[in-house]
């Protein structure tokens, strides 16, 4: 619980509460799926698991989480916990207490959709003592060559200072910060910021005593390179789309700390994080897709002007140069629907308040995309690719008013307006009037980002406040 590896949300955190406390109080015959949705993960007593995943999404993660915290910080525990596939009851492991010598060059196989891509490979490898001095030196030739090859890697994983540049690219998707700290950053969709290795000149810097706006990532903004410098950054060949993250915590005003980068030496771009963002201590982002390494195998970001600054890089592989689409939902954790897509936790938001779906959310496999609502006066300011096209569509589920909830009122009890960059998208919008079941899932084509790139959604009152569980963001043609 104190490691940091289980993230901000509750659910796996009162999942492994729920199922530690059950197994120590000789209980576990009483560890179901329905006792854990119920009691643990804040379910109706009316839960249903053919339609509802969350507890087997939630164990699935937390299986993973627990492997990888016994891969590194808790690897040298004498006695470490599992939790089963296909069962909810947790067992204890006593870890032998053997010499070990060599690494296993076998990885643990993740599907990439369901763990950070920092998943560390597993170290292991028994020797007899009896071939001890033949295999010492056969193992340390074999341990050289995998650690050249896996060095950001296992640099992450033991929380190291920043070691040699990798001698082989990465595969799948990047996330980086460019300050000095030597240790790794776990966000809370569980996906793991290395620390720098690839960013040279300027100077580091730490503003941890400032509270960041807009995430639920303080260690991402908090802090950063500042100067004039470079980051050239070992990839593959192919199409990544690149996201750069930016708060001023220095207390800049307007004009008052203007950022000019370039990507591979392209033209500069330049920025004021202030107003971007809309004010200090806010997080903002600027995309760019379609971005190809250079001869040297590198992407390269440069910050060009002496009070430029940087937070942090995410390089995601692309099937083209096609922007990548965005979904996300109003709560702090990772959301799989029942089309295997990946929903994140919300980000760049400004006012309003998050809150568990007070109501019953939809009976299918799409449940969990409306388990957390935002309402309030609030909006989003969602960092996309400039000149390009995008529908957005918004997922709303009634939670409170009406009869389905047993809550008061009914329709014209919640009118609220949505407007995207300037344009209305929705006037005295009533969920119920036109949606008795509850749940609308408006879409709105050809909406175009502002010069800065990005798409402003604004939710408005009208009567009461309004309401949102998620936002999908696709390009189109």
């Amino acid at each position: 619980m104190q490691s940091g590896l289980l993230g901000k949300g509750p659910n796996m955190q009162n999942f492994l509460t729920f199922v530690g406390e059950k197994y120590f109080a000789g209980n576990a015959e009483d560890v179901k799926e329905y006792s854990i949705a119920v009691e643990a993960l804040n379910r109706p007593p009316t839960f249903d698991p053919k339609s509802d995943t969350i507890v087997r999404v939630t164990a699935y993660s937390l299986r993973k989480r627990l492997e990888q915290y016994y891969q590194q910080e808790g690897a040298t525990h004498s006695v470490q916990m599992q939790l089963p596939s296909g069962r909810y009851v947790l067992q204890f492991i006593h870890k032998e207490e053997e010499p070990s010598f060599g690494l296993n060059s076998q990885h643990d196989e993740i599907p990439e959709s369901r763990i950070p891509s920092g998943a560390r490979p597993t170290l292991a490898g028994r020797f007899r003592w009896a071939v001890a001095g033949v295999v010492f030196v056969a193992c340390f030739a074999t341990a050289g060559v995998y650690l050249s090859k896996h060095w950001s890697v296992l640099s992450a994983a033991h929380k190291t200072a920043p070691g040699p540049a990798l001698t082989a690219p990465p595969s799948g998707p990047l996330r980086l910060l460019t300050g000095d700290s030597p240790k790794p950053y776990v966000d809370v969709a569980g996906q793991i910021w290395l620390p720098n290795q690839y960013c040279k000149g300027g100077t580091s810097f730490v503003h941890a005593d400032h509270t960041v706006k807009g995430t639920d990532d303080q260690g991402v903004f908090q802090q950063g390179r500042k100067g004039i410098f470079r980051c050239a950054i070992p990839v593959k060949q192919g199409a990544y789309q690149i996201e750069l993250f930016f708060a001023d915590t220095a207390n800049d005003k307007v004009n008052g700390q203007n950022t000019t980068f370039a990507i591979n030496s392209g033209p500069p771009v330049g920025i004021d994080v202030v107003d971007q963002a809309g004010d200090n201590d806010v997080a903002t982002a600027n995309l760019f897709a379609g971005v190809h390494p250079l001869a040297d195998g590198t992407i390269h970001i440069d910050i060009l002007n002496d009070l430029g600054f940087l937070n942090a890089i995410e390089i995601l592989p692309a099937p083209s140069d096609d922007p990548l689409p965005i979904r996300m939902t109003a709560g702090s954790e990772v959301v799989y629907d029942a089309e295997g897509k990946t929903w994140g936790p919300e980000r760049f938001f400004m006012g309003g308040r998050r809150t568990p779906q007070p109501g019953n959310p939809p009976k299918d496999l799409n449940a969990r995309i409306f388990a957390t609502e935002r309402y309030g006066h609030f909006r989003y300011l969602l960092p996309v690719v400039p000149q390009q096209e995008y529908s957005v569509k918004l997922y709303l589920a009634e939670g409170w008013f009406g009869a389905k909830n047993n809550g008061p009122g009914g329709v014209a009890s919640r009118i609220f307006d949505v407007s995207c960059n300037g344009t209305v998208l929705l006037k005295d919008f009533d969920i119920l009037k036109d949606h008795p079941d509850g749940i609308a899932t408006p879409t709105f084509h050809h909406l175009k980002p502002t010069a800065q790139g990005l798409l402003e959604l604004n939710f408005t009152p009208v009567v009461n406040y309004p309401t949102i569980n998620a936002i999908e963001v696709v390009p189109e043609g």
